[in-house]
């Protein structure tokens, strides 16, 4: 598809950018039909809101800093600020930062001539570092620094998994089909579960479908080991003999599996065909959208292919 071709473009040009290339993946996903991560895109354009767990690639280390005065003569504007007499959850919050913040926003600090980012803290917060200090000194103001480097990290990592993604969808889709080929070939070739393998890895919390979050924590499901498969696949709610029907499409496939293209066996994939036309009943604990995507990839971690 040329809309591949052309996010494949932005990401690999020396200055991309990464909010064009997160629209233009929006677009592919709607071409394809694939509209269960498109809440994720939106949330990377628009930022991700206090209710939201941030994705792990946009997690960066912070330092806190304090400027510190003896109310007389002396003052100390930038100084490292104690904290190994705070609590283990008091120095997480200091020393983790979240980016929250759009796409746009996030490339617009990168480039700035700072070199160094701050998150201020409350005055409230100040004092917890004065009890660390000697008698007569006062904080007069806290922040948590952040590299700049950091939040370029952070961008790249997006630029570089998106692009993972994208070279892997080319490889699987023929070059010059129509759309709605497209559309029926992406149902084999399972997109959400390639965007999660390239963008969050197995084992990972994201946005998927209906507004709602779901645990895609899949080191559950160890390789080779069907008892691990079956457990997570009940938590899920699906039904016993399902998980039967599916350990016998495994036992017969055993000959059939490609683990080069990481692909299923016959009776592995009717199977899959099978429980998509039950993902509307009332035992799942996901919607139709998201179930294609949760059982690839736990057949995928089974098999190894992470």
């Amino acid at each position: 598809m040329n809309l591949i071709r052309e996010i494949i473009d932005i990401l690999s040009d020396p200055s991309p950018n990464l909010e064009n290339a997160l629209i233009k993946t929006k677009v592919l996903f709607h071409r394809l039909g694939e509209k269960t991560y498109v809440e994720w895109i939106n949330k990377e354009l628009n930022g991700y809101s206090t209710d939201d767990e941030v994705p792990s690639y946009r997690v960066v280390p912070s330092t806190p800093r304090i400027a510190v005065s003896d109310t007389v003569s002396r003052r100390w504007p930038d100084m490292l600020a104690p904290t190994s007499h705070l609590g283990d959850n008091v120095k997480k919050w200091l020393t983790r930062n979240e980016f929250r913040e759009s796409i746009s926003s996030l490339e617009s600090m990168a480039h700035a001539e700072s070199g160094s980012l701050g998150r201020p803290l409350p005055p409230e917060y100040w004092g917890m570092f004065e009890k660390a200090l000697t008698p007569g000194f006062i904080v007069e103001y806290a922040h948590c620094e952040i590299s700049q480097d950091r939040l370029k990290g952070v961008l790249t990592q997006i630029r570089s998994r998106l692009l993972d993604f994208v070279l892997e969808l080319e490889e699987r889709l023929p070059p010059d089909v129509s759309d709605e080929e497209a559309r029926e070939i992406s149902k084999d070739v399972q997109v959400g579960n390639l965007l999660n393998s390239a963008m969050f890895g197995p084992n990972t919390t994201i946005v998927i479908g209906d507004n709602n979050t779901q645990t895609l924590n899949f080191s559950v499901v160890q390789k080779g080991d069907f008892a691990s498969l079956a457990t997570y696949l009940e938590s899920q709610g699906i039904q016993d003999e399902d998980i039967t029907d599916l350990q016998e499409a495994i036992k017969n496939d055993e000959d059939e599996v490609d683990h080069d293209l990481k692909q299923y066996g016959t009776n592995v994939k009717a199977w899959l065909k099978t429980m998509l036309g039950k993902a509307g009943d009332a035992g799942w604990k996901l919607g139709t959208g998201a179930a294609g995507s949760l059982l690839a990839t736990a057949l995928n971690s089974y098999y190894g292919w992470f």
